[in-house]
């Protein structure tokens, strides 16, 4: 299901039914605050059972909780067990405020973030001018780049409108009546410090560090990834910081133009171009690697030696890669019956080995045991099935003392 990005919600007031008084209002967004806070924490989503729960409410408040927060784009449910995620505009609309951030100049480290305008879970601020900030937060696959746009654009729209960042104290009561939001565990006194961005966000804060949001310059998200099972992490830059990313990218975009002697749309196709050729070049690597896997089974054929009715082989083959001896040990394979077979490979200083035995000496002879005598030899170990097994080592020069004692192994076992 995607994302919804409607714009944010007018932050004046709490919104309530026809009737409902001050402190239904609080209530219900208290509950709110609750079940984001739920969300904010789980890895992977929730179910309504599981919202329900952990945010200690009824089931039937929950569902009309959260019919409300997905139609407002905080909240949106996906997948076949219909779970509940924190929705990218709950993250569009906090980032505005984390953003602020960038201006730091004595804070450092870890802070908690949570609530209807901060679902992410936690931000860094690094260093003695903070210009980089990180998002972790509960979504079940990667941020796609059409909504990374959408977010930028929401953010960078307020950071035009140059909101003023202003600042009262009040009542703790009637902040909350007013929509500020406040940080899940900390606790507040009789009066609180209300910071206000325009219609983009109310909160209860100690102070951010612009005067207007215009300050904070640009926005924008530099990577996406992966943390944990459920949980994505964005990162993004703002002012000073922002500029400088960007400059870079413009002196890496010149070096690739210069590279290639072209620019713009003819560079995308350049590059296109040079991925199609390598992957045909690729393709015709593994065709003559196959052929001279082939080629090889038919020589190495004639150095098998009979032992006990079987023929053993125990064989280097020069610049073979795993799939090249692969299809080699399934050559010999059909050609020798019985057989016991090892083929060996140094590559970069790694040894890698594969074994091979045919059906008619499994009962006596293992694959994964053959290849792992031999790996040990080359300061390695490995193993498979009876029939077929692989190993690696970090010895090379002992490659050829290790397939000399093949022989011998194999006529103890038939």
């Amino acid at each position: 299901m995607p994302h919804r990005l409607a714009p944010p919600p007018r932050r004046g007031r709490t919104p309530s039914k026809p009737g409902g008084t001050a402190t239904a209002q609080v209530q219900s967004l208290t509950r709110g605050l609750s079940i984001l806070e739920a969300l904010a924490r789980a890895e992977g989503g929730l179910t309504l059972t599981d919202v329900s729960q952990r945010a200690d409410l009824p089931p039937s408040t929950t569902h009309r909780l959260l019919a409300t927060l997905d139609r407002m784009g905080y909240v949106y449910q996906a997948g076949e067990l219909g779970r509940w995620y924190v929705g990218l505009q709950a993250f569009a609309v906090g980032s505005t405020f984390l953003a602020s951030r960038d201006f730091v100049t004595e804070d450092r480290g870890e802070l908690t973030v949570k609530g209807i305008d901060r679902p992410v879970r936690a931000f860094a601020v690094t260093g003695a001018r903070a210009q980089r900030t990180r998002f972790d937060f509960s979504h079940p696959q990667p941020v796609r780049p059409e909504e990374m746009r959408k977010v930028e654009a929401l953010v960078n729209d307020a950071i035009r409108r140059n909101y003023e960042v202003s600042a009262r104290i009040m009542k703790f009561d009637d902040a909350l009546k007013a929509g500020a939001l406040a940080f899940f565990g900390d606790k507040y006194g009789e009066e609180v410090r209300v910071v206000g961005m325009g219609e983009v966000s109310t909160e209860l804060c100690g102070g951010t560090h612009v005067r207007r949001t215009g300050d904070i310059g640009f926005f924008k998200i530099v990577s996406e990834s992966s943390v944990a099972a459920g949980v994505r992490r964005l990162e993004a830059v703002t002012g000073e910081g922002a500029l400088a990313w960007v400059q870079q990218m413009e002196e890496e975009r010149r070096f690739v133009e210069g590279f290639y002697q072209v620019s713009g749309d003819a560079l995308k196709d350049k590059l296109r171009s040079e991925r199609e050729e390598r992957k045909a070049l690729e393709k015709e690597l593994a065709r003559l690697k196959s052929k001279l896997a082939a080629s090889q089974g038919v020589d190495l054929a004639g150095q098998a030696v009979h032992v006990k009715g079987a023929r053993v082989l125990a064989a280097a083959l020069e610049g073979a890669d795993a799939k090249t001896l692969r299809e080699t040990m399934d050559s010999l394979k059909e050609r020798l019956k019985p057989a016991a077979i090892v083929l060996g490979a140094v590559s970069e200083g790694k040894v890698t080995l594969i074994a091979g035995v045919t059906p008619e000496l499994t009962a006596k002879v293992k694959a994964g045991e053959l290849v792992n005598f031999v790996a040990q030899q080359v300061g390695g170990k490995g193993g498979g099935r009876p029939d077929m097994a692989q190993a690696g080592g970090n010895e090379p020069a002992k490659l050829p003392a290790a397939l000399e004692s093949v022989k011998a192994w194999v006529e103890q076992r038939i």
